[in-house]
């Protein structure tokens, strides 16, 4: 129970970072193709983690 703990701890601190990573490139460097894809697996990520922790 414990390392599930930690493995959702750092899954949403890994959430957090890919978020800011896409708000990086969409402000600063005005790329959007590869920010929408980051995006959207970081999502099927997320998705993925919150179905492990539910059951």
């Amino acid at each position: 129970m414990i390392n599930d703990n930690v493995l959702l701890e750092k899954s949403l601190k890994f959430a957090t970072r890919i978020v800011k990573l896409y708000q990086y490139l969409v402000k600063e460097k005005k790329e959007s193709i590869i920010s929408k894809q980051i995006i959207r697996s970081e999502h099927l990520l997320v998705q993925t983690q919150m179905k492990l922790f539910m059951v």
